[in-house]
């Protein structure tokens, strides 16, 4: 896919975000990268609040239907450039805009807030590989820790 008029050819990875309320229409949804870390060495990448933009709609919020899915643009990856992430998000200066790049194992914290529903936040897993074929993005499932018990 072409870019912005740049006649590069691109690859979108796109996350779902799924409203689970049956009759709720969920409104005025925001997405957000909350934090961005390297695997080895462990380091926080700096991201700073601003609003990504949702697969095929040029606005910052969007409803989402009960029971629906919508798509938005995690981030994409030029064919020629193929280990720097870019981000589609709305901002008017580029310290807003994350350094992601270089081959290696990255995990990325993305959160949607909607009126009236509570944050919703999920992580993945990003191997950026030296080629678009190589490079993979996986959610991360996270399992609650186990309450502790005693004997008495």
């Amino acid at each position: 896919m072409e870019v912005g008029g740049t006649r590069k050819q691109s690859r979108f990875f796109h996350i779902d975000v799924r409203n689970r309320h049956r009759r709720k229409m969920a409104r005025n949804c925001y997405v957000y990268l909350e934090r961005a870390t390297t695997a080895e060495p462990p380091l926080v990448i700096p991201v700073r609040a601003a609003e990504i933009k949702w697969e095929g709609y040029t606005l910052p919020s969007a409803h989402i239907p009960p029971g629906n899915i919508r798509r938005f643009d995690g981030f994409y990856i030029f064919h020629d450039d193929p280990t720097r992430l870019h981000f589609q998000i709305f901002t008017d200066s580029t310290a807003f805009i994350p350094n992601i790049q270089g081959e290696g194992k990255y995990e990325l914290d993305y959160s949607v807030v909607a009126d009236g529903f509570p944050t919703a936040r999920g992580s993945f897993q990003l191997y950026l590989g030296r080629s678009l074929n190589s490079t993979t993005l996986m959610k991360i499932t996270r399992r609650a820790p186990e309450a502790a018990t005693s004997a008495g």
